[in-house]
């Protein structure tokens, strides 16, 4: 849909080809295009099953509570790496066969991985905005743990924690 609205500004001439190049972050999608490369090769390389079966080996004896809190903390601990579409990608093919292995509802898990996967605050390169505001703003990696951290504290306990009462109202 955008590619469609940008064409139609450059087709009323309200945008130059020139400059709709010039706006390209190149580094930016680079990294993005890389993420999801790397994705699929943890995925083709068996090491997203190999972090899924140590994932479950250390928490099942915990109960359904800290696996759901295992799944978002690595689904965040990659998503410090990997844009939140790969992320999701290899974390849901992690995630579901757990779910089944635990008996805990398959749409409890994907929230958890989604939300997951859709609130890396405490690194740049966790999500594209934060990856352009890095240079432009002056900050350094520690600016992101310091206000990132409690943020992703309070977030990971109102996923872990409400999960399930929000799987109830899902389609």
């Amino acid at each position: 849909m955008a590619v469609i609205f940008l064409c139609g500004i450059i087709a009323v001439k309200g945008l130059s080809l020139p400059e709709a190049y010039q706006e390209v972050n190149g580094p930016v999608l680079l990294t993005i295009v890389g993420a999801l490369a790397l994705g699929r090769a943890m995925e083709l390389s068996g090491l997203a099953n190999c972090l899924a079966t140590a994932l479950v080996a250390l928490t099942r004896p915990l109960g359904a509570g800290a696996v759901k809190l295992g799944i978002y903390l690595a689904t965040v601990g990659l998503g410090q790496f990997l844009n939140s579409a790969a992320n999701v990608a290899i974390m849901g093919k992690i995630a579901i066969p757990i779910a089944h292995s635990m008996e805990i509802a398959v749409g409890e898990m994907a929230l958890v991985v989604t939300y997951a996967a859709s609130a890396c605050y405490t690194a740049p390169y966790g999500y594209q905005t934060n990856t352009l505001v890095l240079r432009a703003g002056g900050y350094v990696w520690g600016d992101f743990v310091k206000f990132g951290g409690i943020l992703q504290l309070l977030h990971m306990l109102l996923v872990v924690s409400m999960a399930g009462w929000w799987a109830k109202f899902s389609p």
